[in-house]
């Protein structure tokens, strides 16, 4: 048997007594609008806040504290892209989705298929000072994360953080070494995560703006400072450098 799990536009499910996603059955999943297929016999849909929070007495919890459950990730994901993805790109005709909520097709009955952006995100070691460059978001207070960015045309993964390195903290990298990948289903992106080292050169004028604070932190700053969420690629970058656990390769080797 079928069953459903409710999410609403901000990643907020119903969960049972132990925190767990709470799922309901088909007959009252069908009834409350559009769904998405997401595995075997697990569908999600979209519903009203106060829907979710209608159906469990234990409360909601949000797909971004449940960043390694590919269930959650794939819902988020398959939901936010039927809801923003309405209309054929190339002729303006309205789409209609398969019974999987995953193709659509318009008037030309071409395949549509959901977006998806490849992200890059890293941590940056000073190995003199035993440092890594962290920084504060600008539109996201309150935490110090890694540096992060989207993959551009024409450039490589590697290329791309180092660019996104330079640009946001004004700091050159190099020896970029892959380390992990992990899908961040509330921007539709695959963030992929890389160690490397910190260059000689010294750092720009200008960066684009995007962060409020940057820092290079010690071993004893990173237990100190707001991290980002456990779970996250984010939270552990950080964690493996703080362990001594990190890699970084050079350039060709």
């Amino acid at each position: 048997m079928a069953r459903y799990l409710l999410l609403d536009d901000q990643g907020a499910f119903p969960v049972d007594q132990s925190g767990r996603p709470l799922y309901v059955a088909s007959a009252a999943g069908e009834s409350l609008g559009v769904s998405v297929h997401v595995s075997d016999d697990t569908y999600a849909v979209r519903v009203p806040r106060e829907v979710v929070r209608h159906v469990s007495a234990h409360g909601v919890a949000y797909a971004r504290n449940f960043a390694q459950n590919r269930t959650i990730s794939r819902a988020v994901s398959l939901l936010a892209n039927r809801a923003r993805t309405l209309f054929d790109p190339a002729d303006g005709s309205p789409l209609r989705y398969d019974e999987a909520g995953f193709v659509a097709r318009g008037d030309r009955d071409w395949p549509i298929f959901p977006r998806l952006d490849p992200a890059v995100i890293g941590v940056v070691v000073d190995k003199r000072a035993d440092a890594i460059l962290l920084a504060e978001n600008r539109h996201r207070r309150g935490f110090y994360s890694c540096i992060a960015g989207y993959v551009e045309h024409g450039e490589n993964l590697e290329e791309a953080f180092a660019r996104e390195v330079k640009e946001e903290t004004g700091y050159g990298c190099h020896n970029v070494t892959y380390w992990a990948s992990q899908p961040w289903a509330m921007s539709g992106s695959l963030m992929m995560g890389f160690f490397a080292e910190r260059t000689d050169e010294p750092p720009a004028a200008e960066t684009d703006g995007e962060l409020a604070d940057i820092i290079w932190a010690t071993r004893d700053d990173v237990d100190r400072l707001p991290l980002p969420l456990p779970g996250s690629l984010a939270r552990s970058l950080i964690d493996t450098w703080r362990a001594g656990k990190h890699e970084i390769r050079k350039a060709g080797a």
